[in-house]
């Protein structure tokens, strides 16, 4: 009785070794080369009965662990070491064995580096409502790769450019400032600005395509005032400090802008002469930043009541996720200073924006199928196929390395795709090398009743690596039986 206990275990990847050297499968002495026999289920030289000619190896049904794939790489991910066997002499092919295949997105880490779906990193461009594009990387979504923002759109910030995609150009760059080498006003925590004397912030404009702050009052020479309100010119906080005066003499004074005088809570204040000059100016109220705390009054004195500096300004809210990080800043109860609020979820768009804010921006879409390859509004053709984001002709799924005989199925190192199936290409040195000359791609003979899987004659019945159609490959726990992959028993020796 013929012991066959090891010919179901399927050839996954390829060898270094030349395959001609090494007993091939087979089940009757018509499927070996001339001058071989079909021996215990391998091709070997002379009769069924004889000797080998040169015994690598202790003859027997004895078996030994192999790999291939590079070092590191075993017992990784898809990566698992395979068996060999003596027979006659001849040590087989390592069967069974799994190398790094280019890693897909699949939910495997076919690349066995330790990473899931890690397809190498890409920047692609997102068009975004057709009127820009913005730089994004390529991730796994599902069994398709995807261009996505990885963060939310950039500020608008004053250079010409529409740099949040809304249509407008330098929008939103407005609001107070003051030049940053001149004293008198200091920024304070809300984003308003705290000034000395008359000096007072002025407005940020983008003309020319760099922002600028214009309006803004800068200190001068102090100016001894002869009559109405003195004022603090040099804004140091102090009102005519180096000018004379009458000891005993009073005088209305004000160390803010003129122009605040009388407007919101702002009013003047006074001040006597010493015999030293003239001392504090008290009971003034000059202007303050408005704040959130602080709702319907005039603090800042310009004659608008609670416009709290950045109010209304598009900002960034780190709490969320997607689309809902597109905030504006926003009085909150208990906070001085303005708060981002993000949007609220909207319902999911084709666009690669995370519209209703769940951290995938393309659920809903598949990305992976013949009206939606790759991207919103590519379509495949009646005679093309999605694989991988890509349309690819039907065809060349007979040829593609990376796609061979089906979408998900990526050929290993030292292999090449031939009538979708995965074949050894000992003379390859890279991942889906066409085939040199010396490898065929046809079955030299008439299969019969058996189908031509790439070069070798199949019975597709029984036959674990095609098993029901070619390239259909049962994993290393199954086998084939009747056209199906079915659970082997434990096997033994």
């Amino acid at each position: 009785m013929r012991l066959t206990v090891w010919i179901c275990v399927p050839l996954v990847a390829a060898c270094s070794y030349d395959i001609g050297a090494h007993p091939a499968t087979c089940d009757v002495d018509a499927e070996c080369s001339d001058g071989m026999s079909c021996y215990r289920g391998f091709c070997v030289e002379g009769g069924s009965d004889g000797d080998a000619s040169v015994a690598d190896c202790d003859d027997g049904i004895g078996r030994s662990a192999c790999y291939d794939g590079p070092a590191g790489t075993e017992g990784r991910g898809m990566c698992r070491a395979g068996e060999r066997f003596c027979v006659r002499g001849k040590v087989t092919e390592c069967f069974d064995q799994v190398m790094p295949s280019t890693e897909s997105c699949n939910g495997q880490d076919d690349d066995c580096n330790g990473e899931i779906d890690d397809i190498a990193l890409q920047s692609c461009l997102v068009a975004i409502a057709e009127r820009c594009f913005v730089q994004g990387t390529i991730v796994c979504r599902g069994s398709a790769p995807s261009c996505e923002l990885m963060t939310s759109m950039p500020p608008e910030s004053c250079n010409g450019n529409d740099d949040d995609c809304d249509g407008q150009t330098d929008e939103g760059t407005s609001g107070a400032c003051f030049p940053e080498q001149a004293i008198g006003c200091s920024a304070d925590e809300s984003g308003g600005f705290h000034c000395l004397g008359v000096c007072a912030p002025g407005a940020l404009s983008c003309a020319a395509e760099s922002p600028g702050c214009s309006g803004a009052v800068t200190p001068t020479a102090e100016q001894c005032t002869a009559s109405g309100a003195s004022l603090d010119e040099d804004c140091d906080g102090a009102v005519d400090e180096a000018c004379t005066c009458e000891s005993g003499s009073s005088r209305p004074c004000y160390a803010g802008p003129s122009a605040a005088i009388g407007h919101g809570a702002c009013r003047e204040g006074a001040q006597t002469c010493s015999g030293d000059g003239w001392g504090s100016c008290v009971d003034q109220v000059l202007p303050t930043p408005e704040t959130c705390t602080n709702q319907g009054s005039d603090d800042d004195c310009n004659e608008v009541v609670d416009d709290v500096a950045g109010v209304g300004s598009p900002c960034t809210d780190d709490t969320k996720v997607g689309a809902c990080r597109d905030g504006i800043l926003q009085c909150m109860p208990g906070s001085p200073a303005p708060v981002c609020v993000g949007r609220k979820p909207s319902r999911e768009q084709c666009d690669a924006l995370d519209q209703d804010c769940d951290g995938n921006p393309v659920n809903g879409f598949d990305l992976n199928s013949a009206t939606t390859c790759g991207s919103c509004g590519v379509a495949c053709s009646n005679t093309q196929v999605c694989c991988g984001g890509v349309c690819m002709e039907n065809d060349s799924l007979e040829t593609d390395a990376q796609h061979c005989g089906r979408c998900d199925k990526a050929c290993g190192s030292n292999q090449y795709c031939c009538q979708g199936t995965c074949l050894n290409d000992p003379g390859a040195a890279t991942s889906g090398a066409v085939a040199p000359e010396a490898t065929s791609c046809n079955c030299a003979t008439d299969c019969g009743s058996k189908a031509c899987c790439g070069s070798r004659c199949v019975d597709l019945i029984k036959d674990p690596q095609n098993c029901g159609a070619c390239g259909y490959e049962c994993g290393a726990e199954h086998e084939c039986m009747g056209g199906n992959c079915k659970l082997r028993p434990e096997r033994g020796m």
